[in-house]
């Protein structure tokens, strides 16, 4: 699969751009105490001019552990049944007090994620309700920094345009292919 395009090429940053970003204070003479220890809201704002699957990668090699621990407490069922509930905008990652598990959940407890999941393929081999009430009962014990990297690889599938066997068949949540998708 070929990589993105970047859409604006007049804005450059590097790699070596990016880890300096973790650099930056984030609690001191009144600034904004955001939710979770990670950086994800000054990461997104900078790199809102391109594309969430190309966002995403960058973020997944900054806190690959986030991405990880999702994978353990979330399986191949838990991340499509979420895929399906709604539409997950990675600018809302930018606001420092988004709190990403508490979107979640509220996404799952609206009547209309049911309806949602009930209409994919993926229905029929579940019990929908009751997977979305284990999904909500995982995200209630999650670290907020978890559920942002959560949060950002439904993003991510949602805008890759991935092949139907890759969104069927691969663990798009993970950065080992989330990389693939990486301009920087």
């Amino acid at each position: 699969m070929n990589k993105p395009s970047i859409p604006d090429p007049t804005f450059h940053m590097t790699s070596n751009d990016f880890h300096t970003l973790l650099a930056i204070p984030r609690n001191g003479n009144g600034s904004v105490q955001p939710i979770g220890h990670h950086d994800y809201d000054i990461i997104v704002g900078l790199l809102t001019r391109f594309r969430p699957s190309q966002v995403v990668p960058e973020i997944a090699k900054i806190y690959p552990a986030d991405y990880a621990s999702a994978a353990e407490l979330l399986d191949w069922c838990d991340f499509h049944i979420l895929y399906y509930t709604a539409q997950y905008e990675l600018a809302r990652l930018a606001n420092p007090r988004f709190d990403a598990i508490d979107a979640m959940i509220g996404i799952l407890e609206d009547p209309d994620a049911a309806d949602n999941v009930a209409k994919q393929p993926i229905a029929k081999a579940l019990n929908s309700l009751k997977e979305l009430d284990a999904v909500q009962k995982t995200l209630t014990h999650m670290d907020p920094d978890v559920g942002k990297s959560v949060w950002s690889s439904l993003a991510f599938a949602q805008n890759a345009n991935m092949a139907e066997i890759d969104f069927r068949s691969e663990k798009w949540w993970l950065p080992d292919y989330m990389k693939r998708y990486s301009v920087f």
